[in-house]
C-alpha cells in the first residue's frame, strides 16, 4: 500500500480526487529551496494563478502528517492573503518557513 501521509499538499492531492461532498481548494506548492533560488518567479506564478483572489499560505512539511501523528497547528498558516500584494505573498510565505525553521532547529547550547 502506499503512504499517502508524505506531505499535507501529497494528502490533499490525494484527498481531491476522493471527495464527493466538500471541495479542496486549488494548490500551488514549492521547497523551501525552491523559494529560496527563485522567489520572485514563484510569487509572480502565485499572482497569475490567483488572480485578484483572498488566498491562504501554509506548511507542506515531509513527515508533518501520518497515520499515527498529526503535527496539525505546530507550524503558521495564514489566511485571508492578497494575491495581488508581491508585498505580501512574500512576507507571510517567509513567516511560515521560519515557523517551521523554529520549531525544527536543533537547540544550540554554549559552553
Amino acid at each position: 500500500m502506499t503512504n499517502i501521509f508524505t506531505s499535507k499538499a501529497n494528502v490533499l492531492n490525494f484527498l481531491e480526487k476522493k471527495i464527493t461532498k466538500s471541495k479542496i481548494e486549488e494548490l500551488y506548492y514549492f521547497t523551501v529551496e525552491d523559494w529560496q533560488k527563485n522567489n520572485e518567479l514563484i510569487i509572480k506564478q502565485i499572482k497569475t494563478k490567483f488572480r485578484k483572489k483572498s488566498i491562504i499560505i501554509r506548511s507542506s512539511v515531509m513527515g508533518e502528517d501520518s497515520i499515527n501523528n498529526s503535527q496539525a497547528g505546530n507550524y503558521d498558516s495564514i489566511q485571508d492573503i492578497d494575491s495581488n500584494s508581491s508585498f505580501e505573498i512574500k512576507k507571510n510565505i517567509n513567516k511560515v518557513i521560519k515557523s517551521y525553521f523554529m520549531i525544527n532547529q536543533p537547540q544550540l547550547s554554549s559552553e
